[in-house]
């Protein structure tokens, strides 16, 4: 019903618009709008409808702006059994895995600022429990994404992680790689800079380390903390790469 009515505010609003082009053309063609047949009745339905508009508009006012808050779909997160061409993936990435998308799903339905930033702080606890005070991973499987060379011939280098769509990667720029701690920019002439250089996008891989960081306890470089909840990018010091 209220769609309705509001489609009769927009129904004046056209008619006003007709009316008006109609009798500046009756004006320039020299005919007196009020003798044509048919106009009178014309003006009497756009009549009604526009007060019937006003009516409403004051009674309810502006229509109403929708509060619900857009669907996450959730990735769906495979089981810990899960292969990747025939490379079981490791528990604790499996675990590591689950906690984002846990908190991924109570930060988009958490109510307000306050309690998202709250769950933030919960998924940081999570996360260093579940690292036992270390930051290098072994055996951990991902596909690449994007990889290049700066212009000071550095690589870099972004995979997605097997199992749910977390990213890990490098800056791609000396000077984010400096404000981040740096270090994480693959240098020519090293192993890792060697395997990478023989891989292209959406080839599997092993890898490993992290990065130490502060709000999430891994360094994360999301510009916003949806981003870091809902889509997370951990940095990564990539310590090997291994193709599979």
């Amino acid at each position: 019903m209220e769609n309705f009515l509001y489609g009769l505010v927009i129904l004046a609003f056209v008619l006003s618009v007709i009316t008006f082009v109609i009798r500046i053309f009756f004006h320039v063609i020299g005919v007196p709008w009020a003798r044509i047949e048919g106009w009178k009745r014309f003006i009497q339905l756009h009549t009604a409808v526009c007060i019937g508009a006003v009516i409403y508009l004051a009674a309810v006012g502006p229509p109403p702006h929708s509060s619900t808050t857009p669907a996450y779909s959730q990735p769906q997160l495979g089981s810990p059994a899960e292969a990747v061409e025939s490379v079981t993936l490791p528990l604790e990435q499996m675990s590591f895995l689950s906690i984002l998308k846990q908190y991924a799903q109570t930060y988009h339905d958490a109510p307000n600022e306050l309690k998202k930033s709250s769950v933030r702080a919960e998924r940081r606890a999570a996360i260093q429990s579940s690292f036992k005070g270390s930051l290098a991973v072994t055996g951990w499987v991902g596909e690449v994404k994007d990889m290049g060379t700066t212009g000071d011939g550095l690589a870099y280098l972004k995979i997605e992680l097997a199992g749910w769509p977390a990213i890990v990667e490098t800056t791609n720029n000396a000077l984010s790689d400096t404000l981040n701690g740096g270090s994480t920019l693959i240098r020519q002439g090293t192993a890792v800079y060697n395997s990478i250089s023989n891989l292209s996008r959406g080839q599997k891989v092993m890898f490993g380390q992290f990065i130490r960081g502060d709000s999430d306890f891994l360094s994360e470089s999301s510009l916003t903390e949806n981003g870091a909840m809902i889509d997370p990018a951990f940095l990564m010091r990539f310590s090997s790469v291994k193709s599979l």
